[in-house]
């Protein structure tokens, strides 16, 4: 995690429970040049990103992640 920088964690569901799984959602959110690392979840059958980036940012990752 990055200190200093504003941050946002989105959770949702792994291949296997019938989502998209962490390694696509990073692949969208980096190929549409976001700053975006994987982030540890204590739940079974979800995964979880934290993007980095102001409120602009957040929207456009909202909008990747959640139209998918």
């Amino acid at each position: 995690m990055k200190k200093g920088m504003k941050s946002q964690v989105y959770t949702f569901f792994t291949k296997r429970e019938g989502g998209f799984g962490r390694k696509l959602a990073l692949t969208l959110l980096r190929g549409e040049g976001l700053d975006a690392e994987p982030f540890p979840t204590p739940y079974a059958g979800q995964v979880a990103v934290i993007v980095y980036g102001g409120k602009r940012v957040q929207q456009k990752a909202e909008r990747i992640l959640y139209s998918y």
